[in-house]
C-alpha cells in the first residue's frame, strides 16, 4: 500500500500548517510568576496580620483588666506594694545600725582584753560616740602597754593622750569609730 498524502504541497498560509513556536510569554511562565507573587505577598502580609491579631487580643486584655472585679486585686496589690516599701525602708535603717553602731557587750570584751595584767578599771564610761577609762596600774609600763593594745582595735581609736597621775591612776578619752569606719 501506498500513503496517499491529500494535502497540497504549499499550505503555510493556511491555518492548517505547523507553525514555528511563537515568541512572546508562556502560560507556564505566568503561572510561576504569579506563584512567587503570592508567596512574596504572603510574606509580607501574614506577619501583619498577626500583629493586628496580637494587638486585638492585647486590647481585649487590656479592657478586661480595666473591669471591676479586679479592683480589689488592684487595691491588694498596692497595698502590698506599700508594705513591701516601709519593710524595705525599715530594712535599711536596720542595716545601716548594724553597720556603724557597736554593742556594749563588744566593746566592754575589747577593753577587757586590751587590759594588761597589773591593770585595774574602776570606771568604764560608756557614751555615744566615746568611752572614758579610769583604772589604776602598777606602772606606767603597763599604761603604756594598755595604751598599745587598744590602739590596736578597729573600732576604737585614743582620742587624747593617757593622763596619769602620780599613784599610777590613769584616765583615757576613746572614740567608737564603728563597723563601717565611720
Amino acid at each position: 500500500m501506498k500513503d496517499i498524502n491529500l494535502l497540497p504541497q504549499d499550505m503555510s498560509g493556511s491555518n492548517y500548517a505547523y507553525s514555528e513556536k511563537k515568541a512572546g510569554i508562556s502560560a507556564k511562565a505566568i503561572i510561576i510568576a504569579i506563584l512567587v507573587l503570592l508567596v512574596f505577598g504572603a510574606t509580607l502580609v501574614l506577619p501583619q496580620a498577626y500583629i493586628k491579631t496580637l494587638e486585638m487580643e492585647l486590647s481585649a486584655l487590656q479592657d478586661e483588666i480595666k473591669d471591676q472585679k479586679y479592683d480589689e486585686v488592684k487595691k491588694v496589690r498596692s497595698d502590698l506594694d506599700s508594705i513591701d516599701k516601709l519593710i524595705s525602708d525599715k530594712n535599711d535603717v536596720i542595716n545601716d545600725i548594724d553597720n556603724t553602731n557597736i554593742s556594749v557587750s563588744e566593746l566592754t570584751t575589747a577593753i577587757k582584753s586590751a587590759t594588761p595584767e597589773g591593770c585595774e578599771l574602776f570606771a568604764l564610761d560608756i557614751r555615744t560616740n566615746g568611752i572614758l577609762i579610769q583604772g589604776k596600774a602598777i606602772d606606767n609600763l603597763v599604761v603604756a602597754e594598755m595604751v598599745s593594745n587598744l590602739s590596736r582595735l578597729r573600732n576604737l581609736r585614743i582620742s587624747s593622750r593617757a593622763e596619769i597621775d602620780n599613784d599610777n591612776t590613769f584616765t583615757l578619752k576613746i572614740d567608737i569609730i564603728g563597723k563601717a569606719g565611720k
